[in-house]
């Protein structure tokens, strides 16, 4: 069982995104992105500001596609089992943006 999400490379413009995430009156925070399609990498900065200054919180992803997930559970000797949008069993559809997703064994 995995838990991903799922990129939306819509948001980006020319590989860059810069997309305002938290506004409110003790502190605002914002990310901004780059994408690296060749690499299926994304390069990521969130920016939180608060009256004690700014923070800068990398966190760089290496992203999948779960048709790609699905074949390297193949290779591995696995099946997938079911996938949802979330846990709570939603209907994983073309405008999810993350899933959950379940395999089994085929040596069964």
């Amino acid at each position: 069982m995995i838990e991903a999400w799922v990129p939306d490379p819509a948001i980006f413009r020319d590989r860059t995104s810069l997309r305002l995430l938290t506004v409110g009156e003790d502190e605002v925070v914002a990310e901004a992105a780059r994408l690296c399609p060749a690499e299926q990498f994304m390069h990521t900065t969130k920016l939180r500001m608060t009256a004690d200054g700014l923070r800068l919180l990398p966190a760089n992803h290496r992203y999948a596609w779960p048709c790609e997930l699905d074949l390297m559970a193949r290779l591995a000797g696995m099946a997938r089992e079911h996938r949802w949008a979330d846990w709570s069993g939603a209907a994983f559809t073309d405008d999810s943006r993350a899933h959950v997703s379940v395999y089994r064994s085929m040596e069964s």
